[in-house]
């Protein structure tokens, strides 16, 4: 889990990607939506993928449930490769 807080975040427009630039390690990321997603959600309380893809199922219509699924734990552990955000123990 990682609180918003810890970013400042911008946005323009014409485009649907944000950057975010962590206040803790000084880096600046560009986020498409699903990332962008699951920070929001992440930095309300822990969650698990699956309550992850249950939250965000009206929004990812376009692919198929079992590759949405999967689609969420890859970018969570790329999120979670650049430090965006920390597994929590089970």
């Amino acid at each position: 889990r990682t609180p918003l807080d810890q970013f400042l975040f911008k946005e323009w427009a014409e485009d649907d990607d944000v950057v975010a630039f962590s206040k803790r390690s000084g880096d600046t990321h560009l986020l498409s939506p699903l990332p962008l997603a699951l920070l929001a959600l992440l930095g309300q309380s822990p969650e698990t993928s699956r309550s992850l893809f249950d939250k965000l199922t009206a929004e990812l219509t376009q692919i198929e449930p079992e590759d949405a699924l999967e689609l969420i734990e890859t970018t969570l552990i790329q999120l979670q490769d650049i430090g965006l955000v920390t597994r929590s123990s089970p």
